[in-house]
């Protein structure tokens, strides 16, 4: 299972970006996580699609953008252990 950091897809450059919000909106789901526990931007939104479709997003996004400036996380079974990836 897949999530995203909500601060850093709602700032910009990465929140102007067209490419990355069409990738990303259909596979949003409303379930909210707090991925980096103690921390205020620690929060992200899980994805719902299969792991192919998740590691093709992951590989899409990394070659635009380093992991400090689009945070993603990744779970095995969606209930915690969320390592940023």
């Amino acid at each position: 299972m897949y999530a995203i950091c909500l601060s850093d897809i709602t700032n910009t450059p990465v929140g102007d970006d067209w490419g990355i919000q069409f990738l990303i909106k259909p596979v949003f789901t409303d379930r909210v996580i707090d991925a980096v526990p103690r921390r205020f931007d620690g929060v992200a939104i899980v994805l719902d699609c299969d792991d192919e479709r998740g590691a093709a997003i992951h590989q899409l996004i990394r070659q635009k953008y380093e992991k400090y400036q689009l945070r993603l996380f990744y779970s095995k079974t969606g209930n915690g252990g969320w390592k940023t990836i």
